[in-house]
């Protein structure tokens, strides 16, 4: 009887080994039965799938994200920047500290430093922090040092007048909490580039209004913008903008999910897990004209009389 009650244990051990690999667990009952006499026991094991249990095989979510986009003209708030008929290419990074405070890094550079009149570049590095469902404050540091070598760079701690950085504090109201599909942004220039002839601090501050439509038939995302300087711009930080309150960026934004549409490139184990999608931005700007002085596409923005394009690719990993 001890042979059989070990053999029987031994049994158990085993099986359990097994079906737990397989996601598995043996529910065992052991009840007196009358027709075993020499063992007096009777022993059943059914199989129940494991519930509740974590999918060794599931990837954790990252802290952190990558993307990779290039477009051809780069528009920041109705302003043409590296001229509007280069490509432009704009890495970013974005860790994520805690659900609510978010670190990231973009730049752009039209690759195009053989001329310092043409060539641009900018780096960015910003901090957000959710306050609720509804507020994102965040402060971003906006650096664009000159392309041409020969010519020293100012210090990216300079945050002087003279310098060529600039701090902006914004607020968004994402108003999709409250039904809304839209976003409200605030945006104040608080430390650097942004002083008038006198070295005077301007504080130039601007608005943003986006309204988001999602259009299933075509897996299209819609945003119309309008945008606005309300007050300061002595400084001309906004290249196509008059002093005072003026609308500058009026557009909107037509993106899609390309994922399925670039399907064949899922062949490769890599490549099948970054998302792709593509954009085409309208934008109208009624501040641009002839009078305009900038080194930044100026003369190219002014014949189509303020109207700008621009279309882009972007990568998730």
């Amino acid at each position: 009887m001890k042979k059989i009650y070990f053999a029987t244990l031994l049994c158990l051990f085993v099986l359990t080994s097994i079906v737990k690999a397989q996601g598995t667990t043996p529910s065992v009952e052991i009840v007196p039965d009358p027709a075993t006499e020499e063992a007096g026991l009777k022993v059943e094991i059914t199989l129940d799938s494991v519930t509740g249990v974590e999918d060794e095989s599931a990837e954790p979510e990252r802290p952190w994200a990558i993307s990779l986009s290039t477009q051809k003209g780069y528009i920041w708030r109705g302003q043409p920047l590296g001229l509007p008929d280069h490509l432009a290419i704009q890495p970013g990074f974005t860790y994520t500290v805690t659900p609510e405070l978010s670190l990231s890094f973009w730049m752009t550079t039209n690759l195009n430093n053989n001329n310092p009149q043409q060539g641009y570049d900018e780096y960015d590095i910003t901090i957000s922090y959710t306050v609720s469902d509804l507020i994102t404050v965040g402060l971003a540091s906006y650096y664009f040092p000159p392309v041409d070598k020969k010519e020293e760079a100012p210090s990216f701690t300079d945050f002087s007048g003279e310098g060529v950085q600039t701090l902006d504090a914004t607020i968004t109201f994402d108003l999709s909490t409250k039904n809304i599909p839209a976003t409200i942004l605030w945006s104040t220039f608080i430390a650097g580039a942004d002083v008038d002839d006198e070295d005077s601090r301007q504080f130039t501050s601007y608005v943003e209004a986006t309204y988001t439509i999602e259009n299933e038939k075509f897996g299209l995302t819609i945003a119309p913008t309008v945008g606005a300087l309300v007050f300061g711009n002595k400084s001309a930080y906004y290249s196509f903008a008059k002093e005072g309150f003026n609308l500058v960026n009026i557009g909107a934004k037509i993106s899609k999910d390309l994922s399925e549409n670039l399907s064949f490139l899922n062949k490769n184990p890599i490549l099948e897990k970054i998302s792709k999608s593509g954009w085409v931005s309208i934008t109208y700007n009624p501040q641009i004209n002839e009078d305009n002085e900038t080194n930044y596409g100026s003369s190219d923005a002014s014949k189509v009389g303020g109207l700008l394009i621009s279309a882009g690719l972007q990568l998730d990993f």
